[in-house]
């Protein structure tokens, strides 16, 4: 189990910002202080994406987004396989934190990864 959290902090080490997928139908289940800490540590920006929103109630979805947003200063959104519309809406609140938080200043490559390395100007590790 330690080679998964090693895993996770190098993800979240690398990234510019850290896209953080729950599960829109059990969001509170589906969150992990560990992997909040870590977050909170290296100081990353961080996007909760609430995944399947199309299988919740929208009062139930917007309950579950109201309390998220009460518990965290994080950007929040919903996303759903079957509604298009809502991947653009990730990726531009992809940007949109980007260009408020910019690039990450304490980036030491490694030379052995155990993962893809990743070639754009944005960097987003996905946990969750």
């Amino acid at each position: 189990m330690e080679s998964y959290w090693n895993l996770i902090e190098e993800i979240v080490k690398e990234s510019d910002i850290i896209l953080y997928v729950l599960d829109a139908r059990l969001v509170r289940e589906s969150r992990n202080s560990k992997i909040e800490e870590i977050i909170k540590t290296k100081r990353r920006a961080v996007i909760y994406v609430l995944n399947k929103s199309d299988l919740v109630s929208k009062q139930d979805l917007e309950l579950g987004v109201e309390k998220l947003r009460r518990e965290t200063d994080s950007e929040i959104v919903c996303v759903s396989s079957k509604q298009k519309k809502t991947v653009r809406l990730l990726l531009t609140k992809i940007k949109q934190t980007f260009a408020k938080y910019g690039k990450r200043k304490d980036f030491i490559p490694i030379i052995k990864k155990p993962y893809r390395e990743a070639k754009g100007d944005i960097v987003i590790g996905v946990v969750g």
